[in-house]
């Protein structure tokens, strides 16, 4: 029974490295979310694939030890679902944070590859320490594991997740349970092995089999699905989804805004309307046809979200010694002539006089409060 469970777990491992290459060679790592989901693949494909050897004792780094990615793993996770749930998603504060735990955990695999290489003997001749420090490592991955699926729980049950797309909820939530499931057997047999201070192995050979699983499905539906299928493929799926369910309850317009803010794209002279859909995770086709549905086209859109930059712009103080070519640079616009027809347009004044404006109504009300009595 044992062997076949390591088949399974090797299978499973070799399957991840080549599904792993596999989109590398299709996606070329361009978005955020294909480095997080292939990194999540191959930290679990190699984490099965150590434990396999480990326990064939075919081959170690360092005999006797395995390798077990338990930190990378939760984290790559983690990262790549907050790419599908947050409509513009960055590396902020907190995503450098849970990095930091991936590079702990490969400064310590390197540290006891060093002491390995300096003295042979020091890792069996204090083996009860190293299995001690493995065994805080795996609790630490469990309390993290345990943190970041609370706080993926409050991320898909939140009014955020009304502005990611359709296609990417579902299988956001699919990915999830798939974690979740593996996660949560993780857990109960580390604390089944902790009561019983029984830490045989053994008992996570189920675990190992369920990460072989995710690895499975989980590359498949990104190869064959929709989830990293090219633009021109998904054309067609998108004109469908459009017609067939419209998904009322989910805001296409405002996700468009967020991203749209979000990633300043309209800072950009020579944006496309393909750039701008792929940043959406929707077709080009669906794109033009909502903006169609609300009375606008893709210039019109974008070139609306550069007046308002640059009405922000105009009443700044910091930009009051800037000529209106530098803001009309600053806004977007890559044309002056364009830039006040569309400015007059939405404003109905010219900037010079929507500044000077603006400026006569700030001193008037500055006034009329300075004279007020308290």
């Amino acid at each position: 029974m044992n062997t076949i469970f390591q088949l399974l777990i090797l299978i499973g491992g070799l399957v991840g490295i080549v599904l792993a290459t596999v989109l590398i060679v299709k996606t070329r790592l361009a978005r955020l979310k294909d480095l997080f989901f292939v990194s999540f693949l191959f930290s679990l494909s190699l984490n099965n694939l150590s434990n396999y050897l480990y326990e064939a004792k075919s081959l170690s780094l360092i005999p006797g030890l395995p390798f077990p990615l338990t930190l990378a793993i939760p984290v790559f996770g983690y990262l790549y679902l907050q790419t599908l749930v947050t409509p513009v998603f960055e590396i902020n504060f907190k995503a450098k944070g849970l990095l930091m735990f991936v590079s702990f955990e490969l400064i310590f695999y390197f540290f006891l590859l060093i002491v390995y290489f300096v003295d042979h003997s020091f890792i069996s001749d204090n083996d009860l320490l190293v299995n001690k420090l493995f065994q805080l490592k795996e609790l630490m991955s469990i309390f993290l594991s345990a943190a970041l699926i609370i706080d993926l729980l409050y991320h898909l049950r939140s009014p955020i997740s009304k502005r990611i797309t359709p296609r990417n909820l579902k299988w956001a939530k699919i990915f999830f349970f798939m974690c979740i499931l593996t996660a949560t057997c993780w857990i109960l047999m580390y604390v089944y092995s902790f009561l019983r201070y029984d830490f045989n192995r053994t008992y996570y050979y189920p675990i190992w089999y369920l990460s072989s699983i995710v690895i499975f499905c989980s590359g498949l539906y990104a190869i064959f699905f929709n989830q990293y299928k090219s633009e021109e493929s998904s054309n067609h799926e998108e004109h469908v989804e459009a017609k067939i369910s419209s998904t009322p309850e989910f805001d296409y317009m405002g996700h468009f805004e967020a991203v749209m803010h979000s990633g300043k794209f309209y800072k950009k002279p020579k944006l496309t309307a393909k750039e701008f859909a792929d940043s959406c995770e929707v077709s080009v086709n669906k794109l033009t046809k909502i903006l169609k549905d609300n009375n606008k086209n893709f210039n019109a859109f974008v070139n609306r979200c550069r007046v308002e930059e640059a009405k922000k712009l105009l009443l700044e103080k910091d930009y009051f010694k800037y000529s209106i070519e530098a803001i009309i640079e600053e806004a977007g616009f890559n044309s002056r002539a364009t830039f006040f027809n569309v400015f007059k347009a939405h404003t109905g004044q010219t900037p010079k006089q929507y500044r000077e404006e603006r400026k006569r109504t700030e001193v008037q009300n500055t006034s009329v409060a300075a004279t007020t009595p308290s």
